[in-house]
């Protein structure tokens, strides 16, 4: 097998590198044509990134990206992230679980779920205190987080 300029011991090094920074590496035994556009966007960007190129010029680098916002919440010490996901799930059908870390949940609200988003923010401000949240905060995404998501 020969990827670009890759030694063939190193494809399988990059390929996972590049599922990481995708977010793909649970998909990553789908066939494209079963993905969804922004997985297929975020496909694209990965292939072009294999080889680890200087410059990358982007052509309408949003069009095909699934997620519109991003929440943001601090979590206190005693936060049960599964209570968490399930209320905000609740408050919102279609978000999707982005990312964790000790202090912080991170959600992506997809395109088309704008009238859910009032709602869930009001949903977070009445149990903020019983979900142990410091804090939450809703971003739209911007060219900027597209372009920093892949680099």
């Amino acid at each position: 097998m020969k990827i670009r300029h890759l030694p063939p011991n190193d494809i399988y090094q990059a390929t996972n590198r590049i599922l990481s920074l995708t977010n793909l590496k649970t998909d990553a035994l789908t066939l494209s044509k079963d993905l969804s556009g922004g997985m297929k966007r975020r496909l694209s960007i990965g292939m072009s990134l294999i080889g680890e190129p200087t410059v990358l010029i982007f052509d309408e680098p949003t069009s095909g990206i699934d997620l519109e916002y991003r929440l943001f919440m601090d979590k206190d010490v005693l936060c049960e992230e599964r209570q968490v996901r399930s209320h905000i799930q609740q408050s919102c059908q279609n978000i999707i679980f982005d990312r964790e870390s000790v202090s912080e949940l991170r959600f992506g609200i997809p395109r088309g779920q704008e009238s859910q988003v009032q709602y869930l923010i009001d949903s977070l401000a009445r149990s903020q205190k019983q979900l142990k949240i410091k804090n939450y905060g809703i971003a739209t995404m911007t060219i900027e987080d597209v372009f920093l998501q892949y680099v």
